[in-house]
């Protein structure tokens, strides 16, 4: 296992690289800051472990970070924390931890100056992923689930099980923490993955191979759609009426993302409502997106533009 991960991170990490790596103290994380450590000094990689205490967990959460904090001075690995304040009842909790989570990777990037930030997803976590974005509706890109590789985030664990991953932990000793919010199944992702999941198990062993076989399939279908999409430069509807479907919609996602800076997608829903309203091309319609965005017809043509602040 370590010299599949030590190919992978070989393949994006050049020598001498420095590498930002989230680290919560859990198993599937320590796994993989244990093989970075084992791997550092021969490909001369500086290691800058990125561990978030979230709050949300009390005492808890300030013992994951304790419990980091001296592994990583143990193994003289460079350790950076950030301590948040988040309440189990905030709105959106999921979200705003993960944009929290993002914005303190990408502050330490730009500190040292990294060439990648890793985390611990694996195979296990892919399948949760398709599973979440098949009930949410979403198109083949949700379907084609994490990217291994989406510059600068690297997943050198997401062809393994996570299975595969507690062998080696138990074989290497590797100390590691348990979270127990992922025990709470009033969580969508803990409810497919305590629940859902084993129960399909049950019924059709070896279902998840299948499944992720498939999201593959869609990533493949994915990026031949962004492909084509990206070729589509202007913005006359007469033009835009002739692309297929599925490019339409791309073209959309595209330019939303472009013009709001944001790795963030639009909904479906949201997607084919805008694609319907360019379709009719009635001039002068109009319709708001998040973002501070709005898409107006004008003269044959669609626009997205930047909702004007509103000042006293």
């Amino acid at each position: 296992m370590l010299s599949k991960v030590e190919k992978i991170l070989k393949a994006h990490v050049q020598s001498g690289a420095a590498i930002i790596v989230g680290v919560s103290g859990g198993i599937d994380s320590m796994v993989l800051l244990d093989m970075l450590v084992r791997l550092r000094e021969q490909n001369n990689w500086r290691v800058i472990v990125a561990h978030i205490d979230h709050g949300i967990r009390g005492r808890e959460s300030t013992a994951d970070a304790k419990f980091v904090t001296l592994w990583c001075k143990k193994n003289k690995v460079e350790c950076r924390v950030k301590t948040l304040k988040l309440r189990k009842n905030m709105p959106n909790l999921e979200e705003k931890a993960r944009e929290a989570r993002r914005i303190f990777f990408e502050s330490l990037r730009a500190k040292f100056k990294a060439e990648c930030v890793l985390t611990a997803h694996h195979a296990d976590d892919q399948l949760e992923t398709v599973f979440f974005n098949f009930i949410r509706g979403s198109g083949p890109a949700g379907l084609a689930g994490m990217k291994p590789f989406e510059k600068p985030y690297l997943k050198p664990l997401l062809d393994f099980s996570k299975k595969e991953i507690a062998d080696y932990a138990q074989s290497g000793d590797i100390p590691f923490r348990h979270d127990r919010t992922n025990d709470d199944s009033r969580f969508t992702r803990n409810f497919l993955r305590n629940e859902v999941i084993p129960l399909i198990a049950k019924h059709r062993p070896g279902f998840q191979k299948s499944v992720l076989r498939s999201s593959m399939l869609f990533r493949d279908m994915e990026l031949a759609i962004s492909t084509q999409a990206a070729k589509f430069t202007g913005d006359y509807i007469r033009e835009f009426r002739a692309l297929p479907r599925a490019v339409q919609r791309e073209v959309i996602q595209l330019r939303y993302r472009a013009a709001t800076h944001s790795s963030k997608r639009l909904s479906l829903t949201r997607i084919d409502e805008i694609v319907d309203m360019i379709e009719r091309g009635h001039g002068g319609k109009k319709k708001e997106l998040p973002g501070g965005l709005f898409v107006k017809i004008q003269n044959g043509r669609f626009l997205l533009h930047t909702i004007p602040s509103r000042t006293a």
